[in-house]
C-alpha cells in the first residue's frame, strides 16, 4: 500500500513557495512579439520586420539574416503584426496592418476605422515611403551700422538693411530693404 509523507512546509525551498506569484508578475510585464512573415514563391517563409518598399523591392529586416532584398514579384503572401505606411500609386496613404494574399490582393486593418477594400498588389507604390518635410522654415538677418564725427569735418552716415526668408519644399520667399543715408 502506497502511503504519502507529509511534506514540512517550513523547510520547503524559497523558490518554490514564491514560484506562482513570480510567474504572474512575468505574464504581466512580457509583451507579445511583433513581427511580420513573408512567403515567397518557392516557399521560403521569412518571419522579421517590414523596413520598406521602393522600387519593386522590399526590404525585409530578419533577426537571423539582417536586411535582405527580396523582389516584390517573388513575394506571395506578406502579413504583418505591426503598423506598415502604404502608399498607393494613385498618392494616397494609410498605416495598418498589412495583409497580402496569394491572390495578390493586399488588405489594411487600419483598427477602429476598419479594414480596407483588397487592393491589388499592382496599386502599392511604397511600404513606409520616407517622411517628407513639408513645413516652413524661415530664417532672416539685419545689419545696422553708423559713423558719426563731430570733430573737424562733419560727417554723418547711417547704414540699415534686413532681409527675411521662407522657405517650401518647393519655393523660396525673400523680403529685402535697405536704407543708406549719409550727410
Amino acid at each position: 500500500m502506497l502511503v504519502l509523507k507529509e511534506v514540512n512546509v517550513k523547510n520547503f525551498p524559497l523558490v518554490f513557495k514564491f514560484a506562482p506569484a513570480c510567474a504572474v508578475v512575468l505574464s504581466l510585464f512580457s509583451s507579445p512579439v511583433i513581427a511580420a512573415n513573408v512567403v515567397l514563391k518557392n516557399g521560403d517563409r521569412l518571419t522579421g520586420e517590414i523596413v520598406k518598399l521602393s522600387d519593386n523591392i522590399l526590404t525585409f529586416k530578419s533577426p537571423l539574416f539582417g536586411e535582405v532584398e527580396l523582389p516584390w514579384k517573388q513575394v506571395l503572401e506578406l502579413q504583418s503584426d505591426d503598423g506598415v505606411t502604404v502608399k498607393l500609386k494613385d498618392g494616397s496613404t494609410a498605416k495598418g496592418k498589412v495583409t497580402l494574399s496569394q491572390q495578390g490582393e493586399l488588405v489594411i486593418d487600419q483598427g477602429d476605422l476598419g479594414r480596407s477594400r483588397p487592393l491589388q498588389r499592382a496599386d502599392v507604390a511604397m511600404f513606409n515611403p520616407p517622411v517628407v518635410d513639408r513645413s516652413v522654415k524661415y530664417s532672416g538677418r539685419a545689419n545696422l551700422g553708423g559713423v558719426f564725427n563731430r570733430g573737424n569735418s562733419e560727417d554723418d552716415a547711417l547704414n540699415f538693411d534686413t532681409e527675411f526668408i521662407a522657405r517650401t519644399p518647393e519655393n523660396r520667399y525673400t523680403v529685402a530693404a535697405e536704407v543708406n543715408e549719409a550727410e
